[in-house]
């Protein structure tokens, strides 16, 4: 066995090992999502495996490629597992000195290889190396963030430091003589497998330490989502409107109203499948509306637990929800509605009792005059019933905007002509606010003449539903600032322009000193006060063009486009200190806040919208301790 496990064996053996590792981290690169750093690390594993596979041809192979070549490739590795966590942090430290190691190092090599050959001071030289770069990645652990704080790579680490240190103190103080490394012994025989170990060791951490930081990423983003989601349900729960949430046809959500149009239970809908609410002579259209991300208003019959089928109207979106894109689908029972159209044909009597009592409001127009109110009319116009039936004209009560298309789809009508049955339009109040509307008209006889019988529905209430989830989507359901999503939109964008116009962008992260005593002490209730005050008084020191955001918790980001370099920053980190020496007033209470600031430039602090804001958060760090 010991003839086998010679040094020249555990030389390939390494080469084969660290090839093997370099394959399964180039594979995660290319199939995973990896962080800054991570293409380091993949290199050292290629220049580790290279070099062990040329160290075992020494004897064979010229010296210039078996000791000269094979030992700095060796060194390599080390020397990019420390510039990997660099990036892979954000903490820059000066590289001169690793540059400055690694020339003596090839100097010696020549010197000691070539003029004076001596493999006791190569063996000395190789191990210094080793423990160099071994005790720079320490430091980066230690200092560099939690993300790379893993034990096993930590004692992994210092075994290395500590063995090649110990190695290159025998090695000078050592009885014997080494004149073919080849032959060196069982102590560096060790000293290979100990390095092979090593490099396992140290690969794995630094996988384990990526996986970490995608879970961190992923919490984070999952509790910015948490608050707008709770909005957007509690929203949705008091709609007059179904709604439904699907991917794929599947119901992932519904709220109460749709649950009482239909009679199921949740737990019952959540298992089901949206095409198992449409009545089957309907399915076929309904699924092809779905399949093809159909964006509008559509009508369809719905079938309730008892078997009842009831017309319904349907109005879908593709919308970003939980990390996804699903189809949001607001369904308002129609069967009122359309009980009213039938009755309405029947008699003129009818019509008038059912009308009465419509939610809808329901007017006759003729000659563009009305000719018939109901007073669901006169409630959403604020018009009373005399008012509405002595105008010249039904003009008055749209929108200024709205009123050509208005008059072209009324004329159209009255004429036989094509136009849309339905539509949405805006309408006027009689105080000169504007609502949106959906009317719904169609061509009768009233008295013997033409006219149009149209059914207006207010959709303000559905409208604000739909803004009210692009906007809790984007945006920080206490304060009303953009949140994590909308800041990285704009920071991609500013970074563009940026780009094209070489000039300088900012990124300031803000954190509030003290906030968790004043939740502790006053109750949330005075924090969600704090941060509104906060919110205000930093808004109201920048630009129009500066987006501040809330991160959450008590952190915010302030981006910063076209900012007059460090200087700029500086000046407006003044401002803000300046801002919070005052204490905020909230009500019976006076509380003093004050923040840790920390910044980042492009492209002095990086190039990338993760770098400047990881950057930003480390400098905050750093002055949050400073001023403890």
């Amino acid at each position: 066995m010991v003839n086998y496990l010679d040094i020249r064996t555990l030389a390939l053996m390494m080469g084969v090992v660290s090839i093997t590792l370099a394959v399964g981290v180039v594979y995660l690169q290319w199939y995973h999502k990896t962080y800054a750093g991570f293409s380091l690390w993949s290199n050292g594993a290629v220049c580790a495996g290279v070099g062990g596979i040329l160290m075992c041809m020494r004897g064979y192979a010229p010296q210039l490629v078996s000791i000269i070549a094979a030992n700095t490739l060796l060194v390599l590795f080390m020397s990019f597992v420390a510039w990997g966590m660099e990036k892979f942090v954000g903490r820059r430290i000066f590289r001169w000195p690793d540059y400055v190691v690694l020339l003596l190092f090839i100097g010696a090599l020549l010197q000691f290889t070539y003029i004076k050959p001596s493999v006791e001071v190569r063996i000395v030289i190789i191990s210094f190396c080793f423990s160099y770069f071994s005790g720079k990645a320490i430091f980066l652990l230690k200092y560099g963030g939690d993300h790379l704080r893993h034990p096993l790579l930590l004692g992994a680490l210092w075994f290395t430091a500590v063995w090649f240190l110990l190695r290159a103190i025998i090695t000078v103080i050592g009885p014997w003589e080494i004149n073919d490394f080849m032959k060196a012994g069982a102590f560096h025989g060790v000293t290979l497998v100990v390095y092979i170990v090593n490099q396992i060791l140290v690969m794995i951490a630094l996988v384990f330490a990526n996986h970490h930081r995608l879970e961190t990423d992923l919490t984070e983003s999952n509790l910015s989502l948490k608050d707008s989601e709770e909005r957007f349900r509690s929203l949705s729960d008091a709609s007059f409107e179904g709604i439904l949430i699907t991917e794929n046809g599947e119901i992932i959500d519904a709220n109460q109203t749709f649950l009482e149009m239909v009679g199921y239970s949740k737990e019952e809908v959540i298992e089901m499948s949206i095409i198992d609410f449409v009545a089957p002579e309907m399915q076929q259209d309904v699924l092809e509306r779905i399949l093809s991300n159909f964006e509008g208003s559509y009508e369809t019959l719905a079938s309730k637990k008892d078997g009842t089928a009831i017309p319904i109207e349907v109005h879908g979106r593709m919308l970003f929800y939980q990390d996804r894109m699903v189809r949001v689908a607001a369904i308002r029972d129609l069967s009122e509605r359309k009980k009213a159209q039938d009755l309405l044909a029947e008699s003129q009597k009818s019509f008038n009792s059912l009308t009465d009592h419509a939610r809808e409001g329901i007017v006759v127009v003729q000659n563009k005059r009305l000719l018939y109110i109901n007073p669901s009319m006169c409630k959403m116009t604020g018009y009373d019933k005399d008012s509405l039936l002595g105008l010249e004209s039904f003009l008055p009560l749209i929108a200024p905007e709205a009123r050509e298309t208005m008059m072209a789809n009324h004329l159209k009508r009255l004429a036989g002509k094509a136009s849309p049955e339905r539509y949405e339009s805006k309408f006027l109040k009689r105080d000169g606010t504007t609502y949106p509307v959906e009317l719904t008209g169609v061509l009768i006889n009233w008295n013997g003449s033409p006219a149009t019988l149209n059914i207006i529905s207010d959709i303000s209430e559905r409208k604000e539903a739909e803004e009210s989830m692009r906007f809790l989507a984007h945006h920080d359901s206490l304060t009303g600032l953009p949140n994590r999503y909308l800041l990285m939109e704009r920071l991609e964008q500013a970074l563009s322009q940026a780009r094209r116009s070489e000039q300088p962008l900012g990124v300031l992260f803000i954190d509030l000193n003290g906030f968790k005593q004043v939740n502790d002490t006053h109750g949330h209730d005075v924090g969600d006060m704090l941060l509104n005050k906060v919110t205000d008084r930093l808004q109201g020191l920048l630009r129009d063009s500066d987006t501040l955001a809330r991160m959450g918790g008590d952190e915010f980001v302030i981006l910063l486009p076209q900012v007059d370099g460090k200087a700029g920053v500086e000046a407006l980190m003044a401002r803000i200190d300046s801002a919070f020496q005052s204490p905020f007033d909230l009500g019976q209470l006076t509380i003093k806040s004050r923040t840790s600031v920390g910044f980042s430039l492009f492209p002095e602090s990086g190039e990338s919208a993760d770098e400047l804001l990881r950057v930003a958060d480390q400098q905050m760090y750093h002055d949050k301790n400073t001023k403890k």
